[in-house]
């Protein structure tokens, strides 16, 4: 079977798309964790007393809300 240039590409790109999806996730639920378990913020660098205070004083969880 002869595959086509295009079509190993076309694969290439979905295995690359597919990894990216997956650290995207972990990356996520990591920040989740820190979060949750050490009110900490990675993009405020700071760690919060409560979840309060991380609610009150931090913009959000994504690296776009501290722009």
């Amino acid at each position: 079977i002869e595959t086509s240039a295009f079509e190993v590409l076309r694969v290439c790109f979905d295995s690359f798309s597919f990894l990216i999806y997956q650290l995207d996730e972990k990356l996520k639920t990591l920040l989740e964790y820190l979060r949750d378990t050490y009110y900490y913020c990675v993009y405020c660098s700071s760690q919060y007393s409560s979840k309060s205070e991380l609610e009150t004083n931090c913009p959000g969880m994504n690296e776009e809300d501290h722009e």
